[in-house]
């Protein structure tokens, strides 16, 4: 039987109609039929959305489910990754009656003829686009594989053409799923990885198609007028993009004409495909800055969201009701304590009613920026391994700089939680799967809960941080940190979170003097007068740790070193310039703390010193007045001198 020329292969799930739907009638539009069929392999069509869709343009279905690719896969990575992940592996076995395979993601725009691609995949059987850079062939997967190169240009899943040039497509196609299995566990992005090393395995030469005219990302300014395809590839999607809903018009053009000829219900077309986040704020006497913060949260550009609220028994519960009953916002969900709780138990019980596959916090006086949880969520999304992450963030108010770092790694963070709390917990987002999995929650026998739950956090998964300001954090008289009256509160909070870890992480046992020396949040050094005898039992403790480490390898070994220095070559570092990164590090970490300090001292000072110019202007003032009067009495007291001296001499 001979074989026809050419097909199109798409693959979509049954939630995915409306999106191949407007990728059909883009086709249509666009280009004049080149193709002698359109395959569309799926899971969950229904034969009425078929009949609709063929209305468009004639297509040709083929059902695949999981249990189709059982004897492929393991069910466990059917579990994890959409049936529609082995779609593009299927692609191969179409050669058997088409000379060119043309396959296309659904998430994009066809803005002009893309009949050009009939052109590639007549010389060595594979063509496609090559990511743009950074983008390497090891960023699809969670570690290295031996076998291949790891550090050369990815080629993109997300469009590609192949014909029977390859003659050994079957033998292609069944390495795939072998590999799958092989690699298991350390594929991220399961097909994109897997067609990176078959082209290594099979030495198959790439046939590059033009990125910016097939492949154009909508964020890509100098391209996208005239690009033939937009790929929204990533978390943002025309659908669910107000910015690219603007710079696209017309998919939402196509998407209403696909209305017209199909009425229905769109399934979840706006925001609902990405994963619900669950914002958790705890509000207790405050609501002063209470109305800002929601509308952070409520503005943001990441829409598929919930604000859960819990409310503490105050005074003032009623009239924090009132103030969030006034928003009028059907995201907002608002969660009364008949008792007070706490502030960890509240964060608890928010947590706990939370619908969302992530968590993020937000405290009520605090502001998010508009892309802080797009961004969030993207990081996990593309980061699995991940628990939880933070940001930068900036100081307001009373308060100015940033609480940042110099971009820490996971095991970085991991070991300066041994010693101080790097993590700024209004900006965090947390995998609730992760914190249900573990059974972590805040523990209210903490004051620094925050703290604590990282410090347990790290012994179940990384904890990472995204080096960008994404909240702008109120320094203000009411923050709990910014009361005097906690300060020694806190302080016991810490220390006692730094000593379970040393117990827990590395079997050690210190007293309250070895566990303040090895405390960050304050400088026991510079305030001790028996400073030589600190500093010897310092390093002391210092060597414990480094030996201790060395033999149950929990912490990156040369990290520790240079947390704990002791070594000539670490001191050296520590001691001058940019050569000591963990210097770096720790001091931009202090700095949130020691910054709010400076600017009350500074404002102290200068309050004083205004008060005192003040006075002293006073003081000058009254001086001048005094100083005119007399002047002005004695020229009055001396013309009558000079006028009396004149009539006397007169009668003489």
């Amino acid at each position: 039987m001979r074989k026809k020329k050419i097909a199109l292969a798409y693959g979509i799930t049954g939630g995915y109609v409306d999106i191949l739907a407007n990728v059909l009638i883009g086709l249509k539009h666009k280009s004049k039929k080149f193709w002698n069929d359109i395959i569309v392999f799926h899971e969950g069509i229904t034969e009425e959305q078929k009949k609709h869709l063929n209305k468009i343009v004639e297509c040709k279905f083929i059902e695949l489910k999981a249990r189709d690719f059982l004897k492929n896969v393991p069910r466990v990575q059917l579990e994890l990754y959409s049936v529609a992940t082995f779609f593009r592996f299927e692609s191969f076995s179409l050669l058997d009656d088409y000379e060119k395979v043309i396959w296309s993601d659904v998430d994009v725009l066809y803005q002009k003829d893309i009949s050009e691609l009939t052109k590639f995949g007549d010389k060595t059987g594979y063509a496609a686009t090559y990511a743009s850079e950074p983008y390497i062939v090891e960023n699809n997967f969670f570690e290295l594989i031996n076998e291949y190169n790891m550090f050369i240009p990815m080629i993109n899943a997300g469009l590609f053409v192949i014909s029977d040039k390859l003659k050994n497509y079957k033998e292609i196609q069944k390495w795939c799923y072998e590999s799958t299995i092989k690699y298991g566990s350390k594929l991220r992005w399961l097909d994109q990885a897997i067609l990176n090393i078959m082209v290594q395995k099979f030495n198959i030469e790439i046939e590059p198609i033009d990125l910016n005219k097939f492949h154009c990302h909508p964020t890509v300014k100098e391209y996208r007028k005239n690009a033939c395809i937009i790929h929204a590839h990533g978390l943002r999607k025309f659908w669910n993009d107000l910015e690219f809903q603007q710079l696209f018009p017309e998919w939402y053009k196509n998407h209403n004409e696909w209305l017209k000829l199909y009425p229905h219900q769109p399934t979840k077309l706006i925001y609902d495909y990405l994963p619900l986040v669950s914002v958790v704020m705890s509000v207790y006497e405050r609501y002063d800055f209470l109305v800002e913060a929601v509308e952070s949260i409520l503005k943001q550009t990441y829409k598929n969201l919930e604000l859960i609220i819990v409310v503490e028994k105050s005074d003032n519960q009623k009239k924090i009701n009132k103030v969030l009953e006034e928003l009028n916002n059907k995201k907002i969900k608002i969660i009364n304590n008949t008792e007070k709780l706490g502030f960890s138990n509240s964060l608890n019980v928010g947590i706990k009613a939370s619908k969302g596959k992530y968590i993020a916090r937000m405290d009520d006086d605090d502001i998010s920026l508009p892309t802080r949880i797009e961004k969030q969520v993207q990081f996990m999304e593309n980061n699995l391994e991940i628990g939880i992450c933070d940001t930068n963030a900036e100081f307001f108010m009373y308060g100015r700089g940033l609480w940042y770092y110099t971009n820490p790694t996971s095991e970085e963070l991991k070991a300066l939680l041994l010693v101080t709390n790097p993590i700024c917990h209004p900006s965090v987002m947390m995998r609730k799967s992760m914190l249900d999995e573990y059974k972590l929650k805040y523990n209210p026998d903490y004051f620094s809960e925050d703290y604590e739950l990282w410090s347990r956090s790290i012994a179940y998964f990384p904890i990472a941080h995204i080096d960008e300001v994404l909240l702008k954090y109120r320094a203000s008289k009411k923050n709990v940190t910014s009361i005097e009256a906690n300060d020694s509160k806190i302080q016991t909070s810490i220390k006692k979170t730094i000593k379970h870890q040393f117990k827990d992480y590395l079997d050690l046992d210190f007293n309250d003097n070895e566990i303040e020396l090895l405390q960050r949040r304050i400088n026991i050094i510079d305030k001790v007068a028996c400073r030589d005898s600190a500093i010897k039992l310092q390093k002391q403790t210092y060597k414990r740790i480094i030996q201790k480490n060395k033999e149950c390898k929990i912490y990156n070994q040369e990290f520790i070193e240079q947390l704990f220095p002791i070594n000539e070559k670490y001191q050296k570092k520590s001691a001058g310039t940019k050569k000591s990164r963990i210097k770096n590090v720790i001091k931009r970490i202090l700095k949130p703390i020691y910054t709010p300090i400076y600017n009350a001292i500074e404002r102290r000072v200068y309050g004083i010193v205004a008060n005192q110019c003040n006075s002293i202007n006073y003081r000058l003032d009254l001086i001048q007045n005094q100083l005119e009067t007399i002047n002005n009495y004695e020229k009055k007291n001396m013309r009558r001198k000079i006028t009396q001296k004149g009539k006397n001499h007169g009668e003489k």
